[in-house]
């Protein structure tokens, strides 16, 4: 029985020994950090850095089925806004596709409630 004990004890500490040194040895290699992709590396830019378009491009959407409009230096997708505008569609229409801020501005001048809803069809800035 005696016996048993001490076989036992020998092969507890043993682990024990093992455990430690294998321990020991992770600690002391140097940690090894996964690179992480960041938005550019990945073709996503950063929500703070917006997106520029140009003229050209802006033209390139003027129609119903695809509607950008710049407004104030800034570019919006009005597409899915142009059936839903309370003056009409053709109100939208006539601004897709071009810089709008004339027409904005003589419709809603001063008018919080248009300037805050077209901020949420915001694309970019107009180079």
């Amino acid at each position: 029985m005696k016996k048993y004990f001490v076989f036992a004890a020998v092969v507890l500490l043993g682990g024990v020994i093992l455990i430690g040194y294998a321990m020991r040895q992770r600690s002391a290699e140097p940690s090894v950090v996964a690179p992480t992709a960041t938005t550019t590396q990945i073709g996503l830019e950063p929500e703070s850095a917006a997106r520029t378009y140009t003229l050209g491009e802006v033209r390139m959407h003027d129609g119903v089925a695809s509607c950008w409009a710049a407004v104030n230096g800034k570019v919006y997708d009005l597409t899915s806004f142009v059936s839903k505008h309370p003056g009409g569609d053709q109100n939208i229409l006539n601004i897709c596709g071009k810089d709008g801020t004339a027409a904005f501005a003589n419709q809603h001048e001063g008018d919080q409630k248009p300037n805050e809803l077209l901020a949420s069809f915001y694309l970019g800035d107009l180079k």
